[in-house]
């Protein structure tokens, strides 16, 4: 029943956001919402991967790259306080690239990323430039969509503050 639920969310979700914003480009929070929420999983898969740990320091640690589901790779570059560096990191048709800094780890069966913040291009299914303010990505492990949590504000080419949240509807920015 939930991957059902998934299936339909992100179904909805690209509907949403082929019609909310024209040609793909994102110019609002419906178009930001749609296009996180058709990623955040594998978003936060590609995260885990690649996140310092202390409990399995030999497996991760600083200077991880990891491939993304459709391309491309995601890389983190520092402790838990660093760089995450996307390169033509394709995720359901949707590609990243750009740098953020902030902090990542993932610990005791969770995953961590905080006030990661920077320039992010976005290409391929959704178009955008966007100013991240703060991108916080967090799951327990095993990722699900149940248990996984994002939210993102950014500024856009438009010098829009838009937000969105993996709880839909309006959010508030933090300023």
């Amino acid at each position: 029943m939930q991957s059902k639920t998934v299936v339909v969310a992100l179904v909805l979700g690209l509907s949403v956001w082929g019609c909310g914003d024209s040609g793909g480009e994102i110019t609002g929070q419906a178009g930001l919402q749609s296009v996180m929420q058709a990623i955040a999983l594998d978003l936060a898969a590609v995260l885990d991967e690649i996140a310092p740990s202390d409990v399995v320091p030999a497996l991760k640690g600083a200077g991880n790259t990891a491939a993304c589901n459709d391309g491309g790779t995601a890389n983190w570059l520092g402790d838990f306080q660093g760089t995450l560096t996307f390169a033509d990191c394709t995720l359901r048709g949707i590609t990243l690239n750009g740098s953020l800094v902030g902090f990542l780890s993932s610990e005791f069966g969770n995953l961590s990323a905080n006030g990661l913040q920077g320039f992010l291009m976005i290409s391929g299914g959704a178009t955008a430039d966007l100013n991240v303010q703060r991108l916080i990505v967090s799951a327990s492990l095993p990722i699900t969509d149940a248990g996984t949590f994002w939210e993102i504000e950014a500024i856009t080419e438009d010098d829009e503050l838009i937000c969105a949240w993996s709880g839909g509807g309006p959010c508030q920015p933090l300023f």
